[in-house]
């Protein structure tokens, strides 16, 4: 027998054994994707709104400084999770001008946070608890490549997602594998029909669903990516070419030709903050046992009637 024939016999058994662990969906990146990792954020302290059947983190106190150490300030979403579960994501901004201060008003039910930039720009974001769901009007004076982003990644890994319009009407799901960079959803304040559109992040192997809508206006949008990042290093998300991210493998097969990859994936909402206003609305809801109870499930959530 040949050391080739040996060989290609332990990959042939070590793919039969990770095929019979593996889940019914792989990970976002790949079965040898690395595990996401948060990113470093500066240490402000955090408060707690309950929303619905779950509770979302807000940054709160103040901060000033002329120099970020690498560290990203927090975006009004911190994390959110369902009932008493673990808390699931990390909100961060993205900036091209230099946050320079951030102030933050909290209440039980209501928050205002006040970000300043180097060149005088401004973001204000006010959030308030209304009825199951959390009301969001921003006001920015930013510019056209500048956004705030919600990863789900950490401590949550979902790899699926949807867009829909008002009452759910039309719902489309999406698998996000998170093997390139690529943008999935946009939901425009302008294209919103019939009062409202919005998209959705849906876990796999968790219970909980996020979701997030728009109501008409002129403002900025709020996209849904699929991303594959280097470790903590949220630029990475873009900044490389599709070849260098190329190692994301499903096939538990042939994962072990291929080894274990320095990238993980990462499904994004990342909201434009170009100059305007935008009023968004955040959920929180568990997933439907079946997929085609998707509608009516984020129906509910959403507050509108199917």
């Amino acid at each position: 027998m040949s050391h080739t024939f040996v060989r290609l016999a332990a990959v042939w058994m070590a793919g039969l054994t990770a095929l019979a662990a593996a889940t019914s969906e792989p990970p976002p990146g790949g079965i040898n994707a690395a595990p996401p990792v948060a990113p470093a954020l500066h240490s402000l302290p955090w408060a707690e709104l309950a929303c619905g059947p779950g509770s979302v983190r807000v940054p709160s106190g103040s901060w000033s400084g002329t120099s970020d150490g690498g560290k990203l300030l927090p975006a009004p979403i911190g994390a959110f999770r369902l009932g008493s579960g673990a808390w699931c994501g990390a909100g961060y901004i993205e900036t091209y001008a230099r946050c320079v201060s951030f102030t933050a008003a909290v209440t039980q039910v209501a928050a205002e946070l006040t970000y300043r930039f180097d060149d005088g720009a401004t973001w204000t974001a006010r959030l308030a608890v209304v009825g199951n769901r959390l009301r969001i009007d921003e006001q920015s004076t930013l510019g056209p490549r500048d956004r705030w982003v919600f990863d789900a990644a950490p401590g949550w890994s979902p790899a699926a997602g949807a867009i829909f319009t008002a009452a759910a009407a039309k719902c489309r799901f999406l698998t996000l594998p998170c093997h390139y960079d690529r943008m999935e959803g946009l939901v425009l304040p302008s294209g919103a029909a019939a009062g409202f559109a919005g998209l959705a992040v849906i876990g796999v192997d968790r219970p909980e669903m996020l979701l997030f809508s728009v109501d008409p206006g002129d403002g900025p949008g709020v996209e849904l990516w699929q991303h594959r990042q280097l470790g903590a290093e949220t630029g990475s998300r873009q900044s490389l070419g599709p070849d260098t991210k190329s190692d994301g493998v499903n096939d538990p097969r042939t994962a072990d030709l291929v080894g274990p990859s320095l990238w993980s994936g990462h499904v994004t909402v990342e909201f434009r903050l170009m100059s305007g206003k935008r009023t968004s609305w955040l959920s929180i809801a568990a997933k439907p046992a079946e997929r085609a109870d998707l509608p009516a499930a984020i129906a509910q959530a959403v507050g509108a009637k199917p």
